[in-house]
C-alpha cells in the first residue's frame, strides 16, 4: 500500500468506457486522476494527433504521474483507413512518447479483440498476425498499435495491453449511449422478420456454429482495467504484458440469435447457420439477410476463441458474468435507449 496518492494521467476519459473508469478512480481516495481530452471540460486539453498532443510537457512533467492510462481512440468498424491510422496508430504513438518524456513508469493501453480478428482460435493475448488480411481498417489499426507498443524501445516503461471484448451496456442497468455492435443485429432481424416468418420450411442465417461472442458489460470492463492497473503498479519490472478482457465462455452465436428472436417475438425460430447462403434462396431474402450490419457478419463468421487463462489468473474465475446472467438487463437497456431517442 502506497502512502502517497497514485497519480494517473488518462486519455479517453469522456468516452463510454472512460467515464466508467474515471468514476471508479475518482471515488478512490488513494488516486489522483487527471484527464486529457480535446474538450475544455477536463484539467488538460490536448489532441493526440498533434505533436506532443499540443501540451506543455515541462509543466506536465511536474505532476510526476505513476500511470499513463490510454483509453482514447476511434471506435468505428466502418471508419476510413486514414482516420484509423491518424487517431489510433499515430495517437498511440503520441501517448507512448508522452509516457517517455514525462518519465511515467507504467503505460496501459485499451486495445480490442479485433486485433486478432484475422486469426483462427484458440488465440492468446500475445498472438498477432500482420500477414493475413484484416476484415476492416479498425482491426488492422488495433493490431498495428499493439505491435508498436510491444516493440517500443524504451525499456524503463512497463507496458500492459488490454484486449477488450465486445463492449455492451452496464451489467446492472443495461445503459448504452448509441446503437452499435450487437445492438445493430437486432435492427437486422427487425428488417427480415416478416420474410423469415413467411418463408416455407426452415431458413438460413449467416453464422458459424463454433463462434462465441465475447460480450463484456462496460462496468465490468472498467473494473477490470482498474484492477489491472493496480496489478501493474505492484510490479514495476519493465516488460510487456497482454490480457484478453473477455469472458471465459462468451455467448454462442446461435444463443444470441435465439435471444434476439425471442425478444422480437418471432413466431418461427428454426434455422440453419451457414457461412455461405445457399443459392436456392430468393434474391429478395438474400438481399435482406445481407442488410445485417457488416461488423456483425464479420464477428458471426470469423471470430476466433480468445484465451482468458492469463486474465483469470489475475482477476479470478468469476470476474466477468456470462450473457445468460444479464440477458434481460441487456434488452431492457436497449429498449430504454430507443424510447428516449
Amino acid at each position: 500500500m502506497q502512502n502517497k496518492k497514485i497519480k494517473v494521467f488518462m486519455t479517453g476519459g469522456t468516452g463510454f468506457l472512460g467515464k466508467k473508469v474515471a468514476h471508479i478512480l475518482n471515488n478512490d481516495e488513494r488516486v489522483d486522476l487527471q484527464v486529457l481530452s480535446r474538450s475544455k471540460n477536463t484539467k488538460w486539453t490536448g489532441n493526440l494527433t498533434l505533436w506532443n498532443a499540443g501540451l506543455d510537457l515541462k509543466e506536465l512533467k511536474k505532476e510526476k504521474f505513476d500511470v499513463f492510462l490510454h483509453l482514447a481512440g476511434l471506435y468505428d468498424l466502418d471508419a476510413q483507413y486514414r482516420d484509423i491510422i491518424i487517431n489510433n496508430v499515430f495517437g498511440t504513438n503520441t501517448a507512448l512518447k508522452l509516457t517517455q518524456e514525462l518519465e511515467i513508469p507504467l503505460f496501459i493501453n485499451a486495445s480490442s479483440v479485433a486485433a486478432a480478428s484475422n486469426m483462427s482460435g484458440p488465440v492468446s493475448p500475445y498472438d498477432s498476425n500482420l500477414i493475413s488480411p484484416f476484415p476492416d481498417p479498425y482491426s488492422e489499426g488495433k493490431a498495428l498499435t499493439e505491435v508498436q507498443i510491444r516493440n517500443w524501445p524504451n525499456k524503463s516503461v512497463k507496458k500492459v495491453n488490454l484486449r477488450l471484448g465486445i463492449l455492451i451496456g452496464d451489467s446492472k442497468t443495461g445503459t448504452i449511449e448509441r446503437i452499435d455492435g450487437p445492438y445493430k443485429a437486432l435492427r437486422g432481424f427487425e428488417k427480415i422478420k416478416k420474410y423469415i416468418e413467411s418463408w416455407p420450411g426452415g431458413f438460413f442465417l449467416p453464422g458459424n456454429e463454433n463462434v462465441s461472442l465475447p460480450f463484456v458489460p462496460v462496468d465490468i470492463a472498467a473494473s477490470a482495467i482498474v484492477s489491472m492497473m493496480n496489478v501493474g503498479l505492484n510490479n514495476l519490472q519493465p516488460n510487456y504484458f497482454s490480457y484478453h478482457i473477455t469472458p471465459e465462455k462468451g455467448v454462442r452465436l446461435r444463443d444470441f440469435y435465439n435471444s434476439i428472436m425471442h425478444h422480437l417475438s418471432f413466431s418461427k425460430c428454426e434455422y440453419t447457420l451457414v457461412k455461405e447462403l445457399p443459392k436456392e434462396l430468393t434474391a429478395t431474402l438474400a438481399s435482406k439477410l445481407f442488410e445485417f450490419p457488416k461488423e456483425q457478419l464479420r464477428y458471426a463468421l470469423n471470430l476466433p476463441d480468445y484465451s482468458s487463462i492469463e486474465t483469470t489468473q489475475v482477476l479470478g474465475e468469476d470476474w466477468c458474468p456470462e450473457f445468460s446472467n444479464y440477458e434481460s438487463i441487456f434488452w431492457s437497456g436497449y429498449e430504454k435507449f430507443i424510447s428516449n431517442s
